[in-house]
């Protein structure tokens, strides 16, 4: 799993920092996935992305990271402030909220710790995400997803 992360990161991301944070979200996908605990992943991505070596470690807060955030659109800003929202979430609508807490690129922080959300919360609890996409997809792109 994390072989095909790193072959499918370098047609995009083909630089060191940005395979390691495919890599990361794979990972935590696959550990949400197989049943392992909002600590367990926590703890794996604090070790990915420690605190004395990440300005926006999984190790900050929310609260912490809210005042001082900026937009930052490598992997290494990204992926651990899109894994704390997960982290710090209950259910999936406050993932969302949580991405929505910080002047983030929020598509970019929804795709790489959505997958996590997903998993762990075995869907998007009360999001009904087939009505919103009937909504504002074009019948095209409906097409496009169905298949």
């Amino acid at each position: 799993m994390q072989k095909r992360a790193m072959e499918v990161a370098a047609v995009s991301h083909n630089h060191p920092e940005g395979i390691k944070g495919a890599v990361v979200t794979s990972t935590c996908i696959w550990m949400a996935r197989h049943d392992k605990s909002r600590q367990e992943i926590y703890e794996y991505v604090l070790e990915q992305y420690p605190v004395k070596d990440y300005k926006y470690s999984i190790g900050y807060s929310l609260d912490e990271m809210r005042p001082r955030y900026k937009w930052d659109v490598s992997c290494q800003g990204s992926v651990p402030a899109a894994m704390r929202c997960f982290y710090e979430s209950t259910d999936y609508e406050s993932f969302i909220r949580n991405i929505y807490s910080l002047p983030c690129d929020s598509d970019t922080f929804g795709a790489i710790a959505g997958g996590v959300a997903e998993e762990f919360y075995h869907g998007f609890g009360s999001v009904d995400a087939d009505k919103i996409l009937k909504e504002y997809l074009t019948k095209e792109l409906l097409e496009i997803l169905e298949l």
